[in-house]
């Protein structure tokens, strides 16, 4: 998820205009210039296609595919690469939902890592997640960087040096890291799956996402500095391992919190937990667009909703007895 923005960017990948508040994958929408019509097209349509994925969606198993499947391919066939139902534009408007979703994947996560279940095979688990990443990042920038010269990879890398073309193939390297959560617990959920291996499965996809988030900032400073000439701040590393040590932080008391919440024999007050899972990235992506960006452009100052998500919903789950 945090590395979609690069996927759609990355053919035009500007060195000097690269805007550091979308590293988080998530920003606020800029909707000023839009008209109430505007707003309620958008809304309607992504309404439309929503209900028709959820009537798609079932017959996937039918065919020995997840049901999560269907909502897939109806998102690509209503988008903006074939019936173009949606458009490019409107995909930015809709935002606030993708926070929400994600919100709700990403604490869903964390609570299905139980730490009696974790701690026998935790070091299983790292090593398993260092080398699928290790692999996975080396071998797709290595096939992008050996193919940088042909007709294939044209768009992305003419009229860009040696160096550049590396510090692109570091990004490509990069998304190639990336797993999906969303599609993990949609899955788990759908077929009710329990055990070791379902812990394992997902602790790595969870991993994952603590090491993209990493590899995404070093790459794409690596990348700015190859293809501007400016000098690679190292320092920037140590940023981006600090803020992702803050973020889990912070999601230790909003889990102790959700604690309180669940614990409440009012229904209205247990609610509250699902808009906050919002108010997190709405916050985060706030805080990454409007302060850091503005007090500090040149560094990663930007607190990680996803784990704080993740480490929230480990919290809850783990240290209650609801």
């Amino acid at each position: 998820m945090p590395l979609l923005f690069l996927g759609q960017d990355l053919t035009q990948f500007d060195p000097h205009g690269y805007d550091e508040s979308r590293r988080g994958g998530v920003a606020i929408p800029d909707t000023s210039h839009m008209s109430p019509g505007e707003h309620i097209r958008i809304w309607c349509t992504f309404f439309i296609v929503a209900m028709f994925a959820r009537y798609t969606g079932p017959y996937m198993p039918r065919v020995g595919l997840p049901a999560i499947m269907g909502f897939m391919i109806t998102g690509i066939i209503a988008g903006p690469f074939v019936l173009q139902v949606i458009k490019s534009q409107d995909i930015l408007f809709l935002q606030y939902i993708n926070m929400f979703a994600l919100a709700f994947i990403t604490t869903s996560a964390g609570a299905e890592l139980e730490m009696k279940e974790l701690r026998p095979i935790l070091k299983n688990i790292v090593a398993s997640t260092t080398c699928i990443s290790v692999l996975s990042f080396g071998v797709c920038a290595g096939m992008v960087l050996a193919l940088s010269d042909t007709s294939l990879l044209a768009q992305l890398m003419d009229g860009r040096s040696d160096s550049c073309r590396m510090g692109l193939a570091l990004i490509m390297g990069t998304i190639c890291m990336a797993r999906s959560p969303a599609t993990a617990i949609a899955i788990i959920k759908e077929l009710r799956s329990k055990g070791k291996m379902t812990t394992t499965f997902l602790s790595i996809t969870v991993l994952s996402d603590v090491y993209v988030l990493v590899a995404v900032s070093i790459t794409v400073s690596i990348a700015q500095s190859a293809c501007s000439g400016t000098e690679f701040k190292v320092a920037n590393i140590g940023v981006v391992l600090g803020m992702i040590v803050v973020s889990i932080l912070l999601g230790i008391p909003i889990g102790l919190f959700y604690i309180v919440l669940m614990r409440s024999t009012r229904f209205f007050v247990k609610a509250l937990v699902f808009p906050m899972g919002f108010l997190i990235f709405l916050c985060s992506a706030f805080f990454a667009t409007e302060v850091a960006y503005k007090v500090a452009p040149d560094m990663p100052l930007h607190i990680e909703a996803l784990l704080i998500c993740i480490m929230s919903g480990f919290v809850c789950v783990n240290h209650s007895k609801v």
